[in-house]
């Protein structure tokens, strides 16, 4: 998961971006709770293979308009580097395509199966360095939205608290937006630190540029 500020420079440093038409998973899934339309971010030269029927060629500022609209809608922006998008979108594997998934809790096949694969493949979902997740219990009112919403099990209702396994949080942020009383907020302990080190990984990762 990219915190919208890293996920913006990384649009603006790109070689070439395309937006999917449609969402694979929302339009499969015929999701009621967001825009088929909010659909994945294609960057680097390997965007440049992909075709026009199935994907907008798109400027900066429309990349950089399309990633609001996804956060702003609730969406959770995941990046990386995913072999199979080559394939499905017709680019030759160079390493040269980096994938942004705005991934939505009811459909999400990342969210809907990661906490069942293998400890592997779980831990090819990182955390952003030194996030902490606070929750505010004068304002929780254990409703228990953030517990349901969490894709990998790590939060648990115990002793009038919300407990949360720091093993098991990919730090995405969900619980942060699902929570009705705002009781749930995130802190960094160096941003900028936390910002160098996740563009590192990315740009060690695939080149987009």
């Amino acid at each position: 998961m990219v915190p919208q500020r890293v996920l913006e420079e990384i649009v603006r440093s790109s070689a070439h971006r395309v937006i999917i038409r449609r969402c694979t998973c929302r339009d499969g899934n015929q999701c009621g709770n967001h825009p088929i339309g909010l659909a994945c971010l294609l960057m680097g030269e390997g965007a440049r293979e992909i075709d026009p029927a199935v994907g907008r060629h798109v400027s900066v500022e429309e990349a950089l308009s399309h990633v609001r609209q996804c956060i702003d809608n609730g969406l959770i922006p995941f990046v990386g580097r995913f072999k199979a998008d080559n394939l499905l979108w017709g680019v030759e594997d160079r390493g040269k395509l980096l994938t942004v998934c705005f991934c939505c809790s009811c459909c999400c096949m990342i969210m809907n199966t990661i906490r069942y694969m293998p400890q592997i493949s779980q831990e090819r979902i990182v955390k952003l360095k030194g996030l902490q997740i606070i929750v505010d219990h004068e304002r929780c009112k254990m409703c228990g939205a953030c517990t349901k919403s969490c894709f990998m099990g790590a939060l648990s209702l115990s002793d009038g608290k919300i407990i949360r396994d720091n093993s098991l949080c990919k730090g995405c942020g969900l619980c942060i937006t699902t929570c009705p009383n705002k009781a749930v907020s995130a802190a960094v302990d160096d941003l900028q630190a936390a910002v160098t080190e996740l563009k590192g990984r990315i740009e060690a990762l695939i080149d987009y540029r």
